[in-house]
């Protein structure tokens, strides 16, 4: 659901017709405990990264299909940078648009790049104007679950992190 909060247990790619191609996994760090421990809910399993938007139902359902429970655009390119540097990797994602929620195909507004296409982005938001106010919802669902969470991860225990170390002032 919106506002949902995810974390990944393994992160993996799906090709543009959403068939999952690789998977890894990914070290939830005790982030559920930490988000427990401060009264918050977090749903911890497999997420997937897709080369494309998923913009229709049909799509999300399929890559659904895999198991995963939510699906983004970068974690499979993050996960493969920190395995090759050895780095532990934690996921940590809010769900913006359910499985259910299906995009116009003019809102496919990012290129190849990942830069939006602006003049694209401004028909799409005409055309759609309630699709933009429900969207707008959505993003501050997703602003005030982030605003709960982000405390507890910004501790560091939850991301397996020691306790910093206190600066000691001179005597």
């Amino acid at each position: 659901r919106t506002g949902d909060v995810v974390v990944a247990a393994s992160v993996g790619l799906v090709d543009p017709d959403g068939v999952v191609q690789a998977h890894w996994p990914a070290a939830d760090a005790g982030v559920a405990a930490a988000a427990a421990r401060g009264g918050l809910t977090v749903h911890v399993g497999p997420i997937v990264s897709s080369p494309v938007p998923l913009v229709g139902p049909q799509r999300k359902t399929a890559v659904g299909a895999s198991g995963a429970l939510t699906v983004d655009m970068e974690s499979a390119a993050l996960i493969g940078v920190a395995l090759q540097r050895r780095i532990p990797f934690v996921a940590v994602r809010i769900v913006l648009d359910e499985a259910g929620d299906a995009l116009p195909a003019e809102f496919d507004v990012v290129d190849e790049r990942g830069d939006v296409r602006f003049g694209a982005a401004v028909r799409a938001a005409v055309r759609h104007p309630r699709l933009v106010l429900q969207l707008a919802r959505q993003r501050a669902v997703c602003e005030r679950r982030l605003t709960e969470i982000l405390p507890t991860l910004l501790r560091g225990d939850a991301l397996g992190l020691p306790p910093p170390e206190r600066a000691v002032a001179d005597a």
